[in-house]
């Protein structure tokens, strides 16, 4: 499935995993090498996004699958291409 920025929500579900992990935005900012926990905090207020590469890192971070960060996109993504069956 291909995400570009417009289709991203204002929120997403990364603070609820990241606390379900037990990490601070800092702590998972580390993980994912990033210098700074305000580009976390970015992502989790949809002030920004996460590139492919960092979605597919946070998946394996926060033990999880897309869906489980980005229901809503899966959802409009179902609702546009409703005879589309995921291989």
């Amino acid at each position: 499935m291909e995400i570009t920025g417009r289709e991203f929500p204002k929120s997403n579900r990364i603070r609820k995993w990241r606390k379900f992990q037990s990490l601070s935005q800092e702590g998972l900012g580390r993980k994912l090498g990033l210098n700074s926990r305000v580009i976390i905090s970015h992502w989790e207020n949809g002030k920004s996004h996460p590139n492919p590469q960092q979605i597919s890192e946070l998946m394996e971070i926060l033990e999880c699958k897309f869906e489980d960060l980005f229901p809503d996109q899966v959802k409009k993504a179902k609702e546009k291409h409703p005879h589309h069956e995921e291989e």
